[in-house]
């Protein structure tokens, strides 16, 4: 029987307007005919079919520069009321492959930072746009606050050490930072978001282009997922940032984090849905013992409940996100400690049951789950990954001491 995914797990709709509806129908059957319905051909040739692919959906289609302005050359979609309808697309752009979408929430995260209004940031937008409005595929790379090295004490923001530094210099800054790594994409960026710190210890966003004097790549790190998102630590030496590149500021890095747990949470609920879909498709036809359909055993059928349970929470939560930094009348936009302090929580949340779903699945699919044909496997990997990388976002002790500041206003460093 046929059966449209989103219309099971269900969601807000009024959230989301026709015009979105229209955009996330397309790109669902883009995903169906471009990668779905061709998943072996797809893997025989990934690394040449993505860029393929991801050229066609950010130049082709223009998913590259819809939080732009339209001055800018942008789609338009910078005002907070439209979060809901950039989880929508993400989340299809996912269902496909997670690495398009991770790529894509990369570059919404950093550009909402300095793109969504009321806080434009036209000197950030000026040298970004330009990137990503062109007719040029061109990637993100974010550097976040990460684990610290043994020895070596670092500035921090909320308790997680920043590695790079930034001091004052002729005409702006200059960026300073070994081995440092990024979220993703280090190995192949066009642009770094880098959160620094300066002398004073205060936190920042610095945006560098990759071409910039004084960057320096490691070797490509060997990733469990995201296969095309290639990533290598990075070093920068004295690089020079020009002052209206910096944005020096608490709000701007927590706003970071805040855009990276909303559109990475939709990233994975994507791959989750396409999941569901091959479970679906293979308990359709798996009996046990010739005595009937697996999905009519009631302990087989439980761990399929379960596995719905997990994507559907997950789901509502990315579309309670947004719905939290769409509403500003209610809530008063991004910079409120409570969206912070949601998309923190919920946030950790959504990876957990992303990747509780796949591994209930997996486990009764069997070889069947970890079997390549299947593609089960690499939604494994990719939603894995992106828990993993995500350092602050998705590591729980981080999170969890941020709930607690805000909760019980306890005093940790």
């Amino acid at each position: 029987m046929a059966y449209d995914v989103n219309e099971l797990f269900p969601y807000p709709k009024n959230w989301v307007n026709d015009e979105t509806h229209t955009i996330a129908t397309a790109v669902h059957q883009w995903a169906d005919k471009k990668i779905i319905n061709n998943r072996l051909e797809y893997q025989k040739a990934y690394s040449e079919l993505f860029l393929e692919r991801r050229r066609s959906h950010n130049l082709d289609i223009g998913f590259q520069r819809i939080i732009f302005p339209e001055e800018y050359g942008g789609s338009g979609f910078n005002t907070l009321e439209k979060t809901p309808q950039l989880v929508t697309i993400l989340g299809e752009l996912s269902r496909a492959d997670a690495g398009l979408g991770f790529m894509s929430a990369l570059e919404y995260a950093l550009s909402a930072v300095a793109a969504m209004e009321p806080n434009v940031n036209k000197e950030v937008c000026d040298l970004i746009a330009p990137m990503l409005c062109g007719q040029e595929l061109k990637t993100v790379s974010i550097l976040m606050p990460g684990q610290g090295i043994k020895d070596r004490i670092d500035p921090l923001f909320m308790g997680r050490p920043i590695s790079a530094r930034i001091t004052p210099a002729q005409e702006g800054y200059s960026l300073s930072g070994s081995g440092i790594r990024p979220i993703g994409n280090g190995a192949i960026a066009d642009i770094f978001g880098v959160v620094c710190a300066d002398p004073d210890g205060r936190p920042g966003i610095a945006y560098v282009a990759a071409d910039s004097k004084g960057i320096s790549r490691g070797e490509e790190i060997k990733q469990t997922g995201l296969d095309a998102c290639l990533n290598a630590d990075i070093s920068f030496s004295n690089v020079h940032v020009p002052s209206g590149h910096v944005i020096m500021n608490d709000d701007a890095v927590r706003e970071l984090y805040t855009w990276l747990n909303l559109f990475l949470g939709a990233v994975s609920v994507g791959a989750c849905l396409n999941f569901f879909e091959i479970l679906r498709n293979w308990a359709d036809n798996r009996v046990i013992k010739g005595k009937g359909l697996l999905k009519n055993n009631p302990l087989c059928a439980s761990v399929l409940a379960a596995v719905a349970e997990e994507i559907g929470l997950a789901k509502i939560l990315v579309y309670n996100i947004s719905n939290f930094i769409g509403r500003t009348e209610v809530w008063g936009g991004h910079e409120n400690p409570v969206i912070f302090m949601a998309a923190q929580m919920f946030g950790k949340r959504i990876q957990q049951c992303s990747l509780n779903a796949i591994n209930r699945g997996m486990e009764l699919m069997a070889s069947a789950g970890y079997a390549k044909e299947w593609h089960a496997e690499k939604h494994w990997r990719d939603v894995k990954t992106i828990q993993s990388v995500l350092c602050g976002v998705g590591a729980e002790v981080p999170v969890q001491l941020d709930i607690a500041r805000f909760f019980y206003e306890s005093d940790l460093d």
